[in-house]
């Protein structure tokens, strides 16, 4: 059997951002002024030097038009928690607010039919 392999990624879709807040928890970015305003509103309020949920979301949507357009009849994909919450979001037709009531564990393996 032989893999045919094609990397669509959704990282380029988000330009030359620094990721402020990677590898900080979540109590900490919460301390900060723009944690906080950012928390009320992180669907339409975009984080330290990045992007809102609703701005993910739509990179999502793009990631998932380009791969429903390739060959591919499966594929797998690595990524975070909050690029799972927007690709559900699309997927189940749930409200982007909604998203975060579904878990989403770490290492978790979610199967999705698009």
């Amino acid at each position: 059997m032989s893999l045919r392999w094609a990397f669509i990624r959704l990282k380029n879709r988000r330009g030359n951002l620094p990721i402020v807040w990677e590898l900080i928890s979540w109590d900490t970015v919460f301390g900060t002024k723009k944690g906080k305003k950012w928390f009320a509103d992180y669907v339409n309020t975009p984080c330290l030097n990045g992007e809102s949920f609703s701005d993910l979301i739509t990179k999502c949507k793009s990631f998932l038009s380009e791969l429903q357009q390739s060959s591919f009849q499966n594929a797998a994909v690595f990524t975070y928690a909050g690029v799972i919450r927007g690709i559900l979001s699309l997927a189940q037709d749930i409200s982007p607010d909604e998203t975060f009531y579904v878990p989403v564990a770490y290492g978790q393996i979610i199967k999705l039919t698009i």
